[in-house]
């Protein structure tokens, strides 16, 4: 928060304009939220990824985006992991159309300063290449020859404990083996998880070492700490209405059947309401399911 502060103070006191000079983005709506920025898609007007029509933006559109980004001196674009190929090049042309500089050669992202934050070893970009793809017989690399890497080397969330670590270290990378299951079941409350030492782990819940401690359930909002009162509150039912289409550019990438039931865990594909904090990348419950044709339902043959 403090670096965040300080980045955003020195971007408009260098520029004492009217305009903001930070533009922070990121890939979903929920990363978004949480940085106070904008998605990528929305904060440059562009399509979505799924999209096959072109990406070109009217003139009118472009002299808006202009007129609202044009005192811009730095660019953030966080858990840059998400953000695939194809939508990095989309990124530095849209930047290139609205300031102007389309036609030159050697510039680059509207020559805007852009700084990436991420974890290459995170959720990668859904049925698309990541950012580091680089085509057969390709001479120049956005990712490549613009940009240096800053590792940071210091693990500020697991503190001393190193053991927790290194497990999540190899779960990061996909090497997760049966030493890290079971040494994480060992911490586990529940019976079925840590037959032996479960009601130790339930005691010690009652210590004042644990007084702040974060439950992990299978379903969301089963946490015991005020840390989390926040994110109880902001809980609100939404309902949502599926439209069906033939139109694969419809439908959000999505299966012609969806898979769903009371009390599944979902995520929003789509920035519903940005008040209610229910965007792009939101997890959700399901309560209830109406329909209005019976004819969509389609359920497996021992129960029809």
């Amino acid at each position: 928060m403090l670096t965040d502060f300080c980045i955003s103070e020195s971007a408009v006191r260098n520029r004492p304009r009217r305009k903001k000079g930070l533009l922070k983005m990121a890939h979903t709506g929920k990363a978004a939220l949480n940085i106070l920025g904008w998605t990528i898609h929305t904060a440059l007007g562009m399509r979505p990824d799924n999209t096959s029509t072109p990406n070109d933006a009217p003139s009118f559109k472009i002299h808006s985006l202009k007129n609202r980004l044009g005192d811009l001196i730095l660019i953030i674009i966080d858990e840059i992991s998400l953000v695939s190929h194809s939508l990095f090049q989309k990124v530095n042309k849209r930047l290139n159309q609205i300031f102007e500089v389309s036609d030159k050669s050697g510039v680059y992202f509207g020559n805007i300063p852009v700084l990436l934050f991420g974890d290459l070893a995170q959720c990668e970009p859904v049925a698309a290449k990541q950012i580091f793809w680089r085509a057969p017989g390709e001479t120049f690399s956005l990712w490549s020859d613009l940009f240096r890497p800053i590792n940071f080397n210091i693990n500020m969330r697991q503190g001393d404990d190193r053991v927790f670590f290194d497990i999540l270290c190899r779960m990061r990378l996909g090497e997760y083996n049966e030493q890290d299951e079971i040494a994480i079941k060992s911490r586990s409350i529940r019976k079925e998880d840590n037959p032996e030492h479960y009601q130790e782990r339930l005691s010690e819940l009652q210590s004042v070492d644990f007084s702040n401690a974060i439950y992990a359930y299978s379903k969301i909002g089963m946490v015991r700490t005020l840390f989390f009162n926040p994110v109880k509150a902001s809980q609100k039912e939404c309902k949502i209405i599926l439209q069906p289409s033939d139109d694969e550019n419809e439908c959000g990438s999505m299966f012609e059947q969806l898979p769903l039931c009371i009390g599944a865990r979902v995520i929003c594909r789509r920035n519903i309401d940005f008040d209610g904090a229910m965007v792009n990348g939101t997890e959700a419950t399901i309560k209830d399911i109406t329909w209005d044709n019976s004819s969509h339902i389609v359920l497996p043959i021992s129960n029809r």
